[in-house]
């Protein structure tokens, strides 16, 4: 189920009484992708929402709101988005050249094969191979 569009009975959104207001989920927002970006945590086979609470200061809720708010996106779709972008930037350096799409896939941070085909697809439209 997407949360964003999980509704309560009334028909409200999920987070009609939440205590956040657009500055804080902007600022939520900005740190989330500025910490994501620049750690890159994504890269860890097991990195989960928790950990990123943990790590940011912010409540799992609040995060999750943010995400599905400012970002429109849960957790597992922004990270897959970073592991496969990395996945791509892995497979266009020289430099990783001798190691396999599969190889690449866990250093971007996948933790399977089937994980990762499945999500690139998603993600882009296409198999790894295509």
């Amino acid at each position: 189920v997407n949360m964003a569009e999980r509704k309560t009975d009334n028909g409200n959104k999920k987070y009609e009484h939440s205590g956040l207001n657009s500055e804080q989920l902007t600022n939520f927002a900005e740190m989330i992708i500025g910490y994501s970006e620049t750690e890159k945590p994504y890269l860890q086979a097991e990195y989960s929402l928790e950990m990123m609470a943990r790590e940011l200061n912010i409540t799992r809720q609040n995060i999750s709101q943010t995400l599905n708010e400012k970002i429109g996106k849960n957790f597992y779709q922004l990270i897959n988005e970073y592991r496969v972008s990395e996945f791509k930037s892995l497979l266009k350096n020289p430099k990783y050249s001798h190691i396999t799409f599969l190889g690449l896939a866990f250093e971007a941070g996948f933790n399977s094969k089937s994980s990762f085909y499945r999500v690139f697809k998603e993600i882009t439209g296409e198999t790894p191979t295509e």
